[in-house]
């Protein structure tokens, strides 16, 4: 940071490479997810599409549009949203911002804002849409009910939750096969400069489109999951499907030790059924908010369907034990996913477990 600070380093990380096989210290499965989320750098997940990974805890997902940059979710960090911004641009050359489109209200897709626009820079929110684009100013896109949300668990609950998140995350562990790994959906936390900027424009029903400088864009929307303000969007002309943080290529929280709202898993499931129904025969790629995309109809239809099982299964059997007189301790040691979901790698327990949710 400014002051000379490391607010964000996989360097810090380099002893995974000088092993062959997980140490004894480590869970094997645990051990290849360290792995892959030190896969870090610049990566094209289809024609138009970058993301920059293992640059903080999220991705920074970039559409290259006819005249600039759409950028998806610009992190946790104003430091390490300029570092990702300038890997891009020094290997695709450098381009306008057209929008920014946030998926959800948490921060560490939102915290980095700073980084790639300033508040000056931003569209009328007194504007439509399209008069927005058309103004020469940035739109910031949200789904609906997302700055209520993102003040209500970042400031209003701020300090306790990044108190708690200081836990859940072992923040102050230093990297070693001893001591803190991979969490998951990323290496963990950066701590560099939060930055916040009001959005310009709310998206508030599923099928909501528009074309941002020549990209099509259909949003779904999906309170209640992941967030309580969240959405997906599928960009026809690529066949790619962005999932914000609905699936992660790992099980997720429904309940969080840092004391985020609670997540409903029924409704967690339903949102996605609903995606695979508007977007599932066509898609040819989905990619996320963390970790990596899955390329193929069958492959990310499985993907979808398999994630949206284990969050209703937990539900359910959660259900059932409750009215069967289980209390919430002896709930939490019963169950356990069925075989056919447990072998699955992107729903395993690197995150959330199924004792806590």
């Amino acid at each position: 940071d400014s002051e000379g600070n490391v607010v964000w380093s996989q360097e810090a990380y380099a002893f995974l490479e000088d092993y062959d096989k997980a140490p004894d210290t480590v869970n094997p499965s645990l051990w290849e997810n360290s792995k892959n989320n030190h896969a870090y750098g610049l990566f094209e997940v289809t024609d138009g599409i970058y993301q920059v990974r293992g640059y903080d805890m999220a991705n920074l997902t970039l559409i290259e549009s006819d005249n600039g940059w759409i950028v998806f979710d610009p992190l946790m960090s104003v430091e390490c949203t300029k570092a990702a911004m300038e890997l891009a641009e020094k290997n695709l050359g450098k381009r306008d911002i057209k929008a920014v489109i946030i998926s959800h209200s948490h921060v560490d897709h939102f915290g980095g804002i700073g980084g790639v626009i300033s508040a000056e820079e931003v569209a009328d929110v007194n504007l439509s849409l399209s008069e927005q684009l058309a103004s020469g100013k940035i739109p910031v896109i949200v789904p609906e009910g997302f700055e209520a949300h993102a003040v209500s668990e970042n400031i209003y609950a701020g300090v306790a939750m990044q108190r708690r998140a200081a836990y859940q995350y072992g923040v102050y562990l230093a990297p070693s096969i001893k001591s803190t790994l991979a969490m998951g959906i990323g290496m963990g936390q950066s701590t560099g400069t939060l930055s916040y900027i009001s959005p310009s424009y709310e998206i508030k029903e599923t099928g909501e489109s528009y074309v941002i400088d020549g990209v099509k864009l259909e949003f779904q929307m999906t309170p209640g999951t992941e967030a309580p303000a969240e959405m997906n969007t599928w960009l026809p002309d690529k066949k790619a499907l962005w999932v914000a943080e609905n699936c992660t290529g790992t099980l997720h929280n429904l309940y969080t030790l840092r004391g985020a709202q609670i997540r409903d898993g029924s409704a967690w499931a339903k949102y996605i059924c609903e995606t695979i129904a508007l977007y599932g025969a066509e898609a040819e790629v989905t990619f996320q908010s963390h970790n990596w995309p899955h390329w193929g109809n069958e492959v990310l239809n499985e993907y979808l369907e398999n994630t949206a099982a284990v969050y209703q299964y937990i539900n359910d059997k959660t259900l059932e034990y409750i009215n069967q007189g289980y209390t919430s301790d002896e709930i939490s040691n019963m169950i356990e996913l069925p075989k056919e979901h447990a072998k699955n790698w992107y729903t395993r327990q690197y995150y959330g477990t199924v004792a806590h949710n």
